[in-house]
């Protein structure tokens, strides 16, 4: 078996899917078609979703996140899964964690 790996990159060489597929490595016939991994980015180049797999322009994002006019993560679930919410405070410190699981 032979592991291929693509990498797909948009206008700004940010990659925007990376897809596995595995080989059969005597004959070349693909045994796998694989995973395909997406992600999305907002106009300052800053990651708003992922996806696994995703069934085309219309699927759903499992792992996102949200941005205020700072710059900074309000609302994400990127990583583990679990829904956080920050809220920060006049000194961009956070001042409040919430974790919805």
């Amino acid at each position: 078996m032979r592991d291929t790996t693509t990498i797909g990159y948009d206008a700004s060489n940010r990659e925007v899917t990376r897809t596995t597929r595995t080989n059969d490595a005597s004959s070349g016939a693909l045994v796998n078609s694989g995973t395909t991994r997406e992600q999305r980015y907002n106009a300052y180049g800053e990651v708003t979703g992922r996806r696994t797999n995703g069934g085309g322009p219309t699927g759903e994002w499992q792992e996102y996140a949200d941005y205020n006019n700072a710059g900074w993560v309000v609302r994400t679930n990127m990583n583990d899964g679990i829904s956080h919410l920050f809220m920060y405070g006049k000194r961009s410190i956070i001042d409040a964690l919430f974790l919805r699981g």
